[in-house]
């Protein structure tokens, strides 16, 4: 207001910040009020902060006004840029189907490391909600920088959908994912070393690997839809076995091979298994093993062989 108590709505007013933040121009937001507004969002924590204001108006004296107190440490919930990834096969960026089991990565995500243990999976835990295309997520896991969860099935294929977590009341800008039909993944070991059992349930291994002619059992996420619808978050059933609507193709060293079953894990969560033969009279050594289905290829891993 001017000294006649009449509105100022061509005055200019600039508000600077002692934390180092830089300069903030208010805009005129009620001319006939003479209101300005701006809106500040503190990027470093001071103990002690100072905002000061300047207005300036053609044939006006400038006048400065200040209002002091803090800015406290941030605990709200970021997510890193394309940071929802495939458990068993992380592509920055890469396309997740429906059922997926994801690692997502970020800042006070929980308040504190859970997770739950009974089936089906909770959609919230220790005040963490994560949300995909506007539906709730079943939740593996959550912790301050990484929430493992599964995209719900109910999604559709060839969209684009945003992530959102919700932590303590707070939420994440969104994050965008692309949804397709199928991105298959194989568990592996670090060093890329297939997850696979013999037909005792012991795990193949350079000491223990697999042999010519014998069955193993191999897992996976990401192999999207099944025949026999599965609800997010529940057990796979035992009978009937749902079965991924999009066929798989296996190969090993190169060469197609027989897949005797694929289907999720009856009561497990968003794990798929494959049974399949190795092949015989090869070379021993290391062998190549991939999935490919719906034209999506899954991480190349290793089988130890002896014929």
């Amino acid at each position: 207001m001017n000294d006649c108590g009449a509105a100022v709505n061509n005055g200019q007013i600039v508000a600077t910040f002692s934390n180092g933040d830089p300069p903030l121009a208010l805009n005129l937001a009620d001319p006939n009020q003479g209101l300005y507004s701006g809106t500040w969002s503190p990027g470093k924590a001071a103990a002690q902060m100072a905002i000061n204001v300047r207005a300036s108006a053609p044939g006006y004296p400038n006048v400065t006004a200040q209002i002091a107190g803090a800015v406290v440490p941030n605990a709200a919930p970021v997510l890193t840029p394309n940071g929802t990834l495939h458990s068993f096969d992380p592509l920055v960026g890469g396309a997740l189907a429906p059922g997926t089991i994801v690692a997502i990565y970020g800042q006070n995500l929980a308040s504190q490391t859970g997770q739950p243990t009974s089936i089906p999976l909770p959609n919230s835990m220790n005040g963490t909600t994560v949300i995909v295309g506007g539906l709730p997520a079943p939740l593996y896991y959550v912790s301050p920088g990484q929430i493992n969860a599964q995209i719900p099935f109910e999604l559709q294929a060839g969209q684009q959908y945003q992530v959102i977590v919700s932590a303590n009341g707070a939420l994440t800008t969104p994050d965008p994912i692309q949804r397709v039909g199928a991105t298959p993944g194989f568990a592996a070991f670090a060093d890329g070393t297939l997850i696979a059992q013999h037909g005792d349930g012991t795990l193949v291994s350079q000491t223990s690997p697999a042999r010519g002619g014998e069955n193993l059992v191999a897992y996976l996420a990401g192999m999207g839809s099944t025949n026999v619808p599965v609800t997010s978050g529940a057990a796979s059933p035992a009978s009937p076995l749902a079965m991924p609507n999009d066929s798989p193709v296996l190969t090993i060293n190169g060469n197609q091979s027989p897949i005797a079953l694929a289907g999720m894990t009856p009561g497990l969560v968003g794990l798929y298994q494959m049974n399949f033969q190795v092949p015989a009279g090869l070379p021993a050594g290391d062998l190549t093993v991939l999935v490919t289905q719906s034209g999506q290829s899954s991480n190349q891993t290793i089988l130890p062989y002896q014929p």
